[in-house]
C-alpha cells in the first residue's frame, strides 16, 4: 500500500487552540461520526468539519490535505 505524502506545517499555539475550538463549536451529537479536513498551504491552514471552517496563518514546510476521521468507540467482542 502507497503512504500518503506527510502534511508538516508550524503554527501559534492560539492559532491552534482557536481552530480546534472553531471546529468543536455546535457537533453535539455528531461529534462522533463527523470528518475533519485540513488544507495546509505555505501560509495558511483551513480546518474544515460539516458547517464550519477556518483559515489561521501557518509556515507550511509540506502543503497538501488530510481527512481526519472520527474515532468511533468499539465495543468488546
Amino acid at each position: 500500500m502507497k503512504q500518503a505524502p506527510a502534511v508538516e506545517f508550524a503554527i501559534h499555539l492560539s492559532e491552534m487552540r482557536k481552530a480546534a475550538k472553531r471546529l468543536s463549536v455546535n457537533r453535539g451529537e455528531f461529534k462522533e461520526t463527523d470528518c475533519a479536513d485540513l488544507l495546509v498551504s505555505s501560509f495558511a491552514a483551513t480546518f474544515r468539519s460539516v458547517g464550519t471552517e477556518i483559515e489561521v496563518p501557518v509556515n507550511g514546510k509540506h502543503p497538501g490535505a488530510v481527512r481526519f476521521e472520527p474515532l468511533r468507540k468499539t465495543t468488546g467482542r
